[in-house]
């Protein structure tokens, strides 16, 4: 029998030359589930929604706008976001979704060249992992809530610029921190008169 499970594929058995295990279905070209569906990508798996588990380290190259409700386990894994001097620098835009970021293994990340997470309505939870913003070609800032609302709950944040931003154009973003790690500024701003 199949010894596999969500992060121990080890014991899968493969027909020569397949991908997916012929016991427990586990895809290994696979970079992201939800339940027993595998996902090549993960913003395949965002799009659908729900319970979505890393499987694997990935860069996001195009940022990934979330407008349904949907919870990114990083499973242990390095997320790294974009930053293409351009319009690519969140790895995640929250547009009227409801995105939760955590890390059931304890070592997960989400390595942000430039910005990590966006919040211009809907809702960001943090409740594990952490999010380090590094400055690429522009700034370095964890988490920017523009208009939504933020929750951070556990895990860690740092930001080259800021850990986190808040407040932005719209004067009713929504912060609440009551547990976790920030190591850096913690910026706000009312510019609602823009």
């Amino acid at each position: 029998t199949c010894s596999c499970d969500d992060t121990a594929t080890e014991g899968c058995h493969y027909l020569e030359g397949g991908n997916v295990c012929y016991d427990c279905g586990f895809d290994r070209t696979a970079v992201a589930m939800i339940g027993d569906t595998y996902y090549a990508t993960l913003e395949e798996a965002v799009a659908t929604g729900g319970d979505v588990i890393l499987l694997t380290d990935y860069e996001i190259t195009v940022s990934i706008k979330v407008q349904n409700t949907v919870s990114v386990d990083l499973n242990g894994n390095t997320l790294t976001g974009p930053d293409d001097g351009k319009a690519n620098w969140y790895a995640f835009i929250v547009d009227g979704g409801d995105l939760t970021l955590k890390d059931t293994d304890g070592s997960g990340q989400l390595y942000a060249k430039c910005y990590g997470v966006e919040t211009k309505s809907g809702s960001f939870t943090l409740e594990s992992g952490s999010i380090v913003a590094t400055k690429n070609q522009t700034v370095g800032t964890a988490i920017v809530n523009y208009g939504g609302a933020v929750f951070m709950e556990g895990g860690s944040i740092s930001g080259a610029d800021y850990a986190m931003y808040t407040g932005g154009y719209f004067s009713d973003a929504v912060t609440s921190i009551t547990a976790g790690t920030i190591e850096g500024v913690v910026g706000m701003g009312d510019y609602s008169d823009k």
